[in-house]
């Protein structure tokens, strides 16, 4: 992974939480990837209360005037990879009075080049060309969903 690798986020309730996310580095083991100061994405063994259960979270940072960072996580999928559409992303902390809206998150890899050819590594996505080449990272789908069904309320 390299920091041009990115998951694209869309269509969840918290607007602001939709986005490119870009890798920074490993985290517990998994990629860690970040879209600005107060969004993040990260994995997690275990993340209590929210969860027993090794995932990764879709999380909001919020710093307020004592310098202290109040991590909240809004969205969570079981499991290692956060673009299998096996599992269905939960809602964590509702950010509408009724949020319905399905997102997903695809992993987009950044190109790599060499002076003799070029190749190019990505996954749900297919292309063709005489001097390229395509390689899988091991992850087994594009994109996944909101179940709302079970959202729960939380405040801090």
């Amino acid at each position: 992974m390299n920091s041009e690798d990115k998951l694209i986020v869309a269509g969840f309730g918290d607007s602001n939480a939709n986005g490119d996310y870009y890798y920074q580095h490993d985290f517990n083991g998994y990629p860690f990837y970040r879209k600005n100061t107060s969004y993040s994405i990260a994995y997690h063994s275990v993340f209590m209360p929210w969860s027993e259960t090794a995932s990764y979270y879709i999380l909001k940072t919020t710093t307020y005037s004592n310098s202290v960072p109040i991590v909240t996580p809004l969205y969570r999928k079981e499991g290692t990879d956060p673009t299998d559409t096996t599992v269905s992303w939960k809602v964590l902390v509702s950010q509408t009075s009724a949020e319905t809206a399905t997102g997903t998150v695809v992993l987009d890899l950044a190109s790599s080049s060499s002076s003799s050819s070029s190749s190019s590594s990505s996954v749900g996505y297919s292309s063709s060309s005489s001097s390229s080449s395509s390689s899988s990272e091991g992850y087994s789908s594009s994109s996944s969903s909101v179940d709302s069904s079970s959202s729960s309320s939380s405040s801090l």
